[in-house]
């Protein structure tokens, strides 16, 4: 077996809500710098949008999300507009630090569920309770910016230029360990910082790979 590639994952959309089939792919794309890094929203928080990519690797139907990155702390050097995610600081869970908004004034413990973070310690990645869902970001996004974020189907790397590698869909190796193509993957903590590794049954599993080879 080989480490996986991104593009030989296939997400499962655990988040909530259904995707919007009357919106189509933002005009700059999902890593575009107007439809992403703003400070506000310009579609609703929670925004799903389901479309084909131009994927022959791995065929099927990817689902976008808008979200909003929440992290106390940018993403770490390395991971910004490079095509470089080996140190899988895209890879972002529920919120659950103080930064997030929250759902009522009232209740400062519950976060809306579109606020997402790389950080382990600050997100439901590696608890008891996580749901299994799992946000990519299509590019690099500071504290409190919103953007597009891969949560399922196959990974649309034909269309994010972070995801390709910039190496015109070589991919991305993102897992710690090797996975077999059919195994079901979960997210892990490496150097505090989400990724995927191989499901060991203590949360829902987030995905599965379709093929070993990088």
């Amino acid at each position: 077996m080989a480490v996986s590639n991104l593009k030989n994952i296939v997400l499962y959309d655990n988040w909530p809500g259904y995707p919007n089939v009357t919106l189509q792919r933002p005009d700059d794309g999902w890593d575009g710098s107007v439809s992403c890094c703003q400070s506000a929203p310009l579609y609703p928080p929670g925004t799903k949008i389901l479309y084909d990519a131009d994927n022959t690797h791995t065929p099927g139907a990817s689902i976008m999300a808008y979200m909003r990155y929440s992290e106390g702390s940018d993403f770490a050097a390395g991971a910004g507009d490079t095509g470089d995610v080996s140190d899988h600081t895209n890879i972002c869970c529920h919120m659950e630090g103080t930064d997030a908004l929250v759902l009522t004034a009232a209740d400062a413990t519950v976060r809306q569920w579109w606020n997402v973070t790389n950080d382990t310690t600050n997100s439901d990645a590696t608890t008891a309770h996580s749901p299994g869902a799992v946000a990519v970001a299509t590019r690099a996004m500071s504290t409190g910016e919103y953007g597009w974020f891969w949560v399922g189907g196959p990974c649309p790397y034909t269309d994010v230029t972070k995801f390709d590698n910039l190496t015109g869909g070589a991919g991305v190796d993102v897992l710690t360990v090797s996975v077999a193509a059919g195994v079901a993957i979960g997210t892990v903590d490496a150097s505090n910082a989400v990724t995927f590794g191989v499901y060991d049954g203590s949360r829902p599993p987030c995905g599965y790979a379709t093929n070993s080879e990088a």
